[in-house]
């Protein structure tokens, strides 16, 4: 019986580990492929998820407290060239956040 349950473990594990494919295995199958719009689409979801806007709900957050002041300013960019084959594409964008004494001030970067 141990000598059962121990296969059934390794193949359990097994079959969960090719179930997930991993963020490399995807990028790699894609750029093998040679389909490098889609390489550039996980990359992009992929960084968008890994560095989101966290600072910035905390500058929109921030008040003066005990007649102090506060100053804080957080801006997030990105910019994405690509040439394949020729075909040029670029596109560049990013949103900044300014608190002034709790007056919050926001706009989209083009």
């Amino acid at each position: 019986m141990p000598k059962f349950t121990f296969v059934l473990v390794i193949v359990a594990l097994a079959i969960s580990v090719q179930g997930f494919p991993t963020f490399e295995d995807d990028v790699a199958a894609a750029a093998a492929s040679g389909d490098w719009a889609k390489v550039h689409e996980i990359l992009r979801k992929n960084f968008a998820s890994s560095f989101g806007q966290n600072t910035m709900t905390d500058v929109r957050n921030l008040k003066p407290q005990n007649g102090g002041h506060v100053f804080a300013e957080a801006k997030s960019t990105f910019e994405h060239s690509s040439n394949i084959n020729g075909k040029s594409s670029h596109e560049r964008g990013g949103h900044e956040v300014v608190n002034n004494d709790g007056k919050v001030s926001e706009w989209d970067l083009n």
